[in-house]
């Protein structure tokens, strides 16, 4: 039932957020860069954030979707530090692209010029409406509520869904392969989770670090460029040089990610072991069975534990788990083909506009 109700929320917010920034886009024309920042926070928060919430308190609550289970420091930490590394990384397949584009002549946006409102107290408004409102309003919709909804089934096919429908929702087809990219750790981070927590901190990290580097780097861009134009070996040594950086960081620090998920969740299964039964190695065993990971032999994880005590486990608390959650068969795919077709037409739409307004 929630996959389904889900996919029909996720094809109405596809339609009123691709509405709205069509108005949005029109009456920026009479303003300011400035006024179009705000009005796609406001249009986040409205749109993306208040559906995900009520849709997560009307099934199961909050909880169920990944909202309020507390992550320990490491994994935040971690987390924070692979923001930084999916951001060089990010950056570095940027550069690359923007030398298949140029080469194509297909036009592109450049995002640090978007983002840029001039010094002083403006960076705020970029803070708020770049930084904070996105990392929280997609996460809750993208990897709490479609995310945790569609995990009942493979968790391959969850990934995967909600990481395109994060990248074509923001219409940008020309860093296409960068948002997929973004999408598919944020996805991993919450599975391992079982929390959107990490991924809003990984999401907010990296928008911060956009931020900062269009503020720091627009004006001196913009006086290099004004001497001599920028050449596809400055893009090609900026792709390598951030790509080389970004996997340096980035690598170990997932891998760090997950074995802080693992203690945490061994942890916790020992903690309810040692208080119900008083078996020290039962946590380990729920632990390796759910996960595939292996804390032992094979042969001692996998074997049948025919003569646990039934009572024992009956009293043993219900530890969420969205991967164990009944399948509902009835799933309707109509509004996800919808969404998908809408979406592609959207995104082929902002690639043709340039030269439709020639």
């Amino acid at each position: 039932e929630n996959k389904r109700s889900v996919n029909w929320l996720a094809m109405v917010i596809t339609f009123v957020f691709l509405f709205s920034q069509v108005l949005i886009a029109l009456f920026t024309q009479l303003g300011r860069i400035q006024f179009l920042l705000v009005a796609t926070a406001v249009g986040e928060l409205g749109i993306l954030l208040l559906p995900a919430v009520l849709f997560m308190r009307r099934h199961e609550g909050l909880g169920h979707f990944g909202v309020a289970p507390a992550c320990k420091h490491g994994e935040v930490l971690w987390a924070a530090l692979l923001g930084v590394g999916i951001f060089f990384l990010s950056t570095g397949i940027n550069s690359f692209l923007q030398v298949l584009w140029d080469a194509l002549g297909v036009p592109t946006t450049n995002v640090s010029d978007a983002i840029y409102l001039g010094g002083g107290w403006e960076i705020l408004i970029a803070i708020f409406a770049i930084v904070l409102v996105p990392a929280v309003a997609e996460e809750f919709l993208f990897r709490g509520a479609i995310l945790f909804s569609w995990l009942p089934g493979k968790r391959t096919s969850a990934i995967i869904h909600t990481t395109l429908f994060f990248a074509l929702l923001h219409c940008n087809p020309t860093a296409l392969p960068v948002y997929c990219m973004i999408g598919i750790f944020l996805g991993n981070m919450a599975v391992l989770s079982d929390s959107i927590m990490p991924p809003i901190v990984l999401h907010g990290v990296f928008n911060l670090l956009g931020v900062l580097v269009s503020y720091a780097a627009v004006p001196a861009q913009a006086a290099r460029a004004a001497a001599e134009p920028i050449g596809g070996s400055y893009f090609i040594f900026a792709g390598v040089l951030y790509g080389i950086i970004g996997l340096f960081i980035s690598y170990p620090s997932y891998r760090a990610f997950k074995c802080a998920v693992a203690r945490t969740i061994a942890a916790d299964k020992m903690a309810y072991s040692i208080r119900l039964s008083g078996q020290k190695c039962e946590g380990l065993r729920e632990f390796a069975l759910m996960t595939g990971v292996s804390t032992g032999t094979n042969a001692d994880l996998r074997h049948d534990d025919s003569n646990q005590n039934d009572a024992d486990e009956k009293q043993r608390p219900v530890i969420h788990n969205p991967l164990t959650v009944s399948i509902n068969k009835g799933t309707s795919k109509a509004p996800v083909i919808l969404t998908y077709v809408t979406l592609i037409l959207a995104n082929a739409i902002m690639l043709l506009l340039p030269y439709m307004v020639e």
